[in-house]
């Protein structure tokens, strides 16, 4: 996490982190991140209107991928994220992805907080915490 980031956003991620991810493999944990972050994306349509929602993540992605090159893979596809080139990689550690997960989707929620004056910052905590790991096998 960088200074920049506001401690409230990344207290948010930490929290739900705290509650979600501590059983999981790193595999799974970089699963719900990605599953987090689409959550969040979809809960700010509610609100933001989709041409602003692709300014929001395009600037997300350019920062994160200063500090995590890997981002480079995630893609705004048809108006949506797409991690599919970041989960087939072999190039980096799970860990490595969860950490760049960890940075876009904090990122992600900081800028949504500031640019709505922390409007969003309630019903999307409200959101992530609803986000759990189900096994895709098991459904």
């Amino acid at each position: 996490m960088t200074v920049e980031q506001n401690t409230t956003y990344s207290r948010l991620v930490q929290d739900w982190e705290n509650k979600n991810t501590n059983d999981l493999s790193p595999i799974q944990k970089v699963i719900l991140l990605e599953k987090a972050v689409h959550v969040i994306e979809q809960r700010a349509l509610m609100t933001l209107s989709r041409i602003t929602l692709e300014v929001i993540l395009d600037r997300v992605l350019q920062q994160g991928h200063e500090k995590f090159p890997i981002l480079s893979k995630v893609k705004l596809i048809n108006k949506h994220l797409s991690f599919q080139g970041l989960l087939n990689t072999s190039n980096h550690t799970p860990e490595e992805l969860i950490e760049a997960l960890r940075f876009f989707l904090i990122e992600f929620i900081t800028v949504l907080g500031r640019i709505t004056a922390d409007i969003l910052t309630a019903p999307l905590h409200k959101e992530l915490l609803k986000v759990t790991w189900t096994d895709p096998e098991e459904t």
